[in-house]
């Protein structure tokens, strides 16, 4: 089975060196193999070179064709029995051209330097090679090849002819040898001061050899920069950090010469080592090691020291602060859980003070309005003349209103830059969400087709932020329907949970001490709105008497550090616990009566003594 062949293209002459893989394709002999490369109606025959007893591959040269084409399949016969194909393309491409200024070459006797040739088409050939020459040559562009130069045949002229082979084309290069370069070593050792070039001199340098020829190594792993190269001389620059080598002396290496395929060596190189400036180095260092070891000791004695205050401190503040709250949960919770019984008894008679559609609804949209002055709920005052006007244009306004297209096109207008007010805008949605609550289905198909078209056209970095600021009518309007549609779960499902939630709180808050002005308080959840302050304070119960009616008394649990404002909102909110907000009124319309102003003045004057 045929599993691979490459290259995959080669040139109209030929001779392109096809390597075809697969498995059990490999046998001994030269005339066992018929393969050939075929398009539609044509055979391009490929001959089998000499196999090396591999199982796994088989070598050939393409033949010629006559114009450029593309070869469809492989076809390989075995002994005229075994027919293998492999549908792959082979294409056949222009042969290479070459400029006619490839001069003749100077190279050096003994060989391995480069030489370039110009042209076209390189890319297209297969394998460009030089004789004598293992190493194939490289196409760094499609341009020019870089090959390097075979040593000089022996009782031969120094000008000679080197065939290079473009797989089937072969082009003759004139190569004129001249004499192979001589260097001198060191003398003796050589003192490398770091900063200073290095001169390697000799005979013959540039002579049939390019700079790019030329590597210089310095121990291992270093190379020495050159800078300029003559006929006499190298100048080059060693790394300044000494290179790896095999030398007992750690800051001594050797220098080699490459150029073409002479390796010379030159000698050894001494790096010199400033024995004051490592002395200094090392003492200064050494001085730092002490004085930072002494200082990290006594950091570490004074930060255990202190660390062990420190959690005495604080394990000791921990154990007062749990035994207050100990004896606070202690004191306060069985009156928190007989004020959780009672609200539960009066849910069991009272129910949940839910407000009615209507009142809810206007509540939602109208926060800071009165709902008694609101002009939805009253009707405009007409004349009898414009009556019949003015009813037709609300008539028609109405099927607008029953418009999707009309209402989307009417809130994207409005939701522009600079077009109305955040004011405006919101109490546009409200008026609105009003119109449109008899048809709520046309409400949801709205909302839903404008939150389509805002989260189509807004940036990835606008989504992000899109649903923190609620600024526009399409977002206000979202709000307005989730409200809306939330009445009836709130008063069938989660609302007694969520008053329950509600009064537990409050009856908590209110079991401590409150600032009356910033509205901090001793038990909250809010971390921010903490009362820090620590302030002794005691339970009272009132008997409120109200309207003079001695019959029905009213039990008001307030604290001894209440404010007259904060005792009469307590006293509202035990007379009228379960009636609606709008029912209960305000603190300044209930008055306090002599005889109980002058009990809350014995109990200020008491706490007044007390500090």
């Amino acid at each position: 089975m045929i599993k691979e062949f490459s290259p995959r293209k080669g040139i109209l002459y030929g001779e392109t060196t096809v390597l075809i893989t697969g498995e059990n394709i490999g046998f001994e002999g030269q005339h066992r193999y018929n393969i050939s490369f075929c398009d539609l109606g044509t055979c391009i025959k490929c001959s089998a070179l000499r196999n090396n007893s591999s199982l796994d591959y088989i070598k050939c040269k393409t033949g010629k064709s006559d114009k450029p084409r593309t070869m469809t399949h492989l076809k390989v016969v075995i002994d005229d029995l075994t027919v293998l194909t492999l549908n792959r393309t082979f294409e056949y491409l222009t042969d290479p051209t070459f400029n006619n200024s490839n001069k003749s070459q100077k190279v050096q006797q003994s060989g391995g330097a480069t030489f370039t040739i110009n042209g076209e088409g390189f890319n297209n050939v297969g394998e460009i090679t030089v004789e004598r020459v293992d190493k194939p040559c490289d196409v760094p562009e499609d341009t020019s090849a870089v090959c390097v130069t075979p040593p000089k045949l022996k009782n031969q002229p120094n000008s000679q002819t080197v065939i290079v082979k473009f797989d089937g084309l072969t082009l003759p290069v004139t190569i004129e040898y001249v004499d192979d370069p001589t260097f001198q070593k060191f003398e003796g050792i050589y003192e490398y001061d770091k900063e200073s070039a290095i001169q390697i001199k000799g005979k013959n340098i540039s002579n049939g050899a390019r700079r790019e020829d030329y590597s210089i190594h310095i121990g291992l792993d270093g190379s020495c920069l050159i800078t300029d190269i003559n006929m006499q001389c190298i100048t080059c620059f060693p790394p300044k950090s000494v290179p790896r080598t095999n030398n007992s002396d750690v800051d001594m290496v050797y220098v080699l010469v490459y150029v073409g395929n002479i390796k010379i060596y030159i000698g050894d190189l001494q790096y010199k080592v400033d024995v004051n400036i490592l002395g200094i180095t090392v003492g200064i260092l050494a001085a730092a090691l002490v004085t930072a070891v002494v200082i990290g000791m006594l950091a570490v004695v004074v930060f255990k020291k202190k660390k062990k205050k420190a959690i005495k401190e604080f394990k000791m503040e921990l154990m007062t602060r749990e035994e207050i709250i100990r004896k606070a949960s202690r004191e306060e919770f069985p009156d928190a859980q007989m004020n959780i019984r009672d609200i539960k008894s009066d849910l069991v008679t009272a129910r949940v003070p839910f407000l009615d559609y209507q009142t809810f609804i206007l509540h939602l949209l109208f926060p800071n309005q009165d709902n008694m002055s609101n002009p939805l709920l009253h009707d405009l005052e007409i004349s009898d003349e414009r009556n019949p006007i003015i009813r037709s244009a609300m008539e028609k306004f109405e099927i607008l209103l029953s418009n999707k297209l009309f209402l989307k096109s009417l809130i994207q207008t409005l939701d522009r830059p600079n077009m109305l007010t955040m004011q405006e805008k919101v109490h546009f949605s409200s008026v609105l969400s009003i119109s449109m609550l008899g048809n709520m289905r046309l409400l949801f198909d709205l909302v839903h087709c404008l939150l389509e078209d805002m989260i189509r056209s807004s940036t990835k970095k606008q989504q992000k932020v899109l649903f923190r600021r609620f600024d526009s009518i399409v977002l206000r309007l979202m709000v307005n329907w989730l409200q809306i549609g939330l009445f009836r779960h709130l008063t069938s499902h989660s609302g007694m949970q969520l008053f329950m939630l509600y009064k537990a709180v409050q009856t908590i808050t209110e079991m401590g001490p409150i600032d009356a002005l910033t509205g901090n308080s001793k038990n909250t959840i809010a971390e921010e709105n903490l009362l820090k302050m620590r302030i002794e304070h005691q339970n009272l119960t009132l008997q409120i008497d109200l309207n003079g009616n001695s019959d029905q008394h009213y039990p008001v649990k307030v604290l001894d550090c209440d404010t007259i404002s904060q005792v009469k909102q307590k006293c509202c909110a035990q007379i009228y616990k379960n009636k609606p907000a709008s029912e209960i009124p305000h603190n300044d319309e209930l008055y306090l009566g002599t005889q109980f102003l002058s009990q809350l003045q014995n109990i200020y004057a008491s706490r007044l003594q007390m500090f």
